[in-house]
Formats: structure tokens, C-alpha cells, sequence
């Protein structure tokens, strides 16, 4: 074989665009239906629904999606283990 194709479906599309980001032997990517936000919106999005399916008031989902982006901002920003620790208990902390 002469080139080797990775291919993902929904989630699976980012996951295989990250594997052929670090593998140089990787020629191609199929993504089918894959997501088309960025991963932070699809997940708080996801979070969002499923709190309306379980009655969650609409000023409550605000409340609660909104802390959830700072907190997947929070752990995307910070590679270091420690630095993120630190940025989700500074998180916490201004929640009360």
C-alpha cells in the first residue's frame, strides 16, 4: 500500500483528524458526519440539550452551560496538570 487513510464518523472525525495530525505515515482523512462546530460548542451544546430533556429551567441551563464552557476552556487551555488543577479550582471557587 502506498498511503494510509484514517476514517472517522461524527465524533470519530476529530479523533482521527488529531491521529493524522501526529502520525507523518498518515496520507489521508475521511470524516463523515462529522462534527461542524468546534468541540467546545458541540459539547456544551450536547449539555444543553440534555438538561432540556430533563426539564432544566432555561435561566438554570444558562447558569449551568456557562460554567461548563469555562470549565472545558479551562482544561483545553492548560496542558500542564498542575496549571490545570489550578485553573478549575480557581473555577470552583468563584462559584460560591
Amino acid at each position: 500500500f502506498r498511503a494510509i487513510g484514517l476514517l472517522g464518523h461524527s465524533e470519530g472525525s476529530a479523533v482521527v483528524a488529531e491521529a493524522a495530525r501526529d502520525n507523518k505515515n498518515v496520507s489521508f482523512v475521511i470524516s463523515a458526519a462529522g462534527v461542524g462546530l468546534p468541540g467546545i460548542d458541540a459539547i456544551v451544546l450536547q449539555d444543553d440539550a440534555e438538561l432540556k430533556l430533563k426539564g432544566v429551567s432555561d435561566a438554570d441551563r444558562a447558569v449551568v452551560t456557562g460554567y461548563s464552557r469555562r470549565f472545558y476552556e479551562a482544561v483545553a487551555k492548560h496542558a500542564v496538570v498542575a496549571e490545570r488543577e489550578a485553573a478549575i479550582a480557581a473555577l470552583k471557587a468563584s462559584l460560591t
